[in-house]
């Protein structure tokens, strides 16, 4: 049986990803897992939803102890300098890029040969060295590379100032793209070149009978007694969301929650940050006891919620795949601080508004507060018109989920390649 090597970057959100396409390939394939951190694999472990799956597909995996390869990296980074590498040779830095990455150790677990390793996925913005030593070893793999969230980037029409790393010079055989605005920030010098090699095919994790497949991954009654209120958050960032501003949001929103009889909160921490320490201290000084924090899949977090509210995340796409009402929450002056600000991967300019506003809101995914009384005003009228949010879900399904191509086109396209 041929097989298949998942390389997991930054976040267990890569996984989200590519998990649906995945499943349907394990009937195959055996599928192994690399992750390159161990932060990585302990937060997957938490969402329990995603975790289960996850296990259900993959047949081993192996997690990079990035303490031991310390001195490793230290000692390539030397080599990188530009005085010294002229002075090193291309054996001496290919064999310790091998140690750094395990090539060996992966290999010998996996049972991996030249002759039965089909696919390596790695996400688009990946820029380790591990692609490029599987590809030289075996030179048959096809390396296929795929978006490492469900967020939807601005084209370069929308934001001509959105810096990005232009990823031309990547170890790729194909890609698979969510959306064509995807392709055009990554690679906004090559378009024509990469439309030969890949693929716009929506997104899995939005397939209805994926949707569900995470939502009722435990099957147990709910009963329900609180008016339940989610929060998506996102790490603060000086130049697009100060910690001020965040700490803020933070308690704001559990100021708005008590304006509603027997509400609670429910944290969903972005699956990157290292934000639960400062959010758990901000909360636990803030007299408010209506609150958790969770690491329960957005989706199945959310099934049962009565309001959701995001902040600059794409956790807005899992609320609104369940026609939940959803808010974001985001000061908009962050939009206009600084040059950064604009260049900011969220950030569109309106030529019809003549401002620069959040890609959500440029789509009219979401209705969006800025302040106390705007999530007051929304959720008011909400309760007094539950359609209010309709326009929004028909926003998501025309942009967003007409993308979806299926889960079967997919994988005929890569077997294809």
């Amino acid at each position: 049986m041929e097989k298949i090597i998942l390389n997991v970057r930054r976040h267990y959100g890569e996984i989200d990803w590519i998990l649906p396409i995945l499943y349907f390939l394990k009937k195959k394939y055996k599928i192994y897992a690399v992750f390159d951190y161990k932060f990585t694999f302990d937060n997957l472990k938490k969402n329990k939803q995603l975790f289960g799956i996850w296990k259900e597909v993959i047949e081993d995996y192996y997690v990079q102890d990035t303490k031991k390869k310390f001195l490793l990296k230290v000692i390539n980074k030397f080599f990188e300098n530009f005085f010294i590498k002229k002075f090193i040779s291309k054996t001496t830095k290919d064999k310790l890029k091998e140690k750094i990455y395990s090539i060996k150790e992966i290999f010998y677990k996996f049972k991996i040969n030249k002759n039965n390793l089909k696919f390596f996925f790695v996400s688009i913005v990946s820029l380790n060295d591990l692609p490029r030593i599987i590809k030289k070893e075996f030179s048959n793999c096809k390396i296929i590379r795929f978006p490492e969230s469900t967020w939807l980037f601005p084209s370069r029409k929308l934001n001509d100032k959105i810096q990005m790393y232009n990823y031309k010079n990547q170890i790729s055989d194909f890609y698979l793209f969510s959306h064509p605005n995807d392709r055009d920030c990554f690679f906004f010098k090559d378009i024509a070149e990469i439309k030969k090699n890949s693929l716009v095919c929506g997104y899995p994790r939005y397939n209805k009978t994926w949707i569900k497949k995470i939502v009722n991954f435990e099957k147990k009654e709910l009963t329900k007694k609180n008016f339940k209120i989610v929060v998506a958050t996102r790490k603060w960032e000086k130049n697009h969301l100060p910690f001020n501003d965040y700490k803020n949001n933070i308690l704001v929103i559990m100021l708005f929650s008590q304006t509603i009889k027997n509400s609670r909160v429910y944290f969903k921490l972005h699956p990157h940050s290292h934000e639960e320490f400062i959010i758990r201290e901000i909360l636990s000084k803030s007299g408010f006891n209506n609150w958790n924090i969770c690491n329960d899949h957005p989706l199945a977090l959310s099934k049962d919620a009565d309001l959701c509210i995001s902040i600059i995340t794409s956790v807005t796409f899992d609320f609104l795949s369940l026609k939940k009402p959803t808010i974001e929450f985001y000061n908009f002056k962050n939009l206009t601080l600084n040059k950064k600000s604009k260049a900011a991967p969220h950030v569109v300019f309106s030529l019809k508004k003549k401002k620069y506003e959040t890609i959500f809101k440029y789509y009219n995914f979401v209705k969006s507060a800025e302040n106390f009384s705007d999530l007051k005003k929304i959720s008011d009228n909400f309760i007094n018109n539950k359609e209010i949010f309709d326009v929004h879900y028909q926003s998501f399904k025309r942009i967003i989920i007409k993308k979806n191509i299926g889960i079967t086109k997919v994988i005929t396209k890569l077997e294809q390649i």
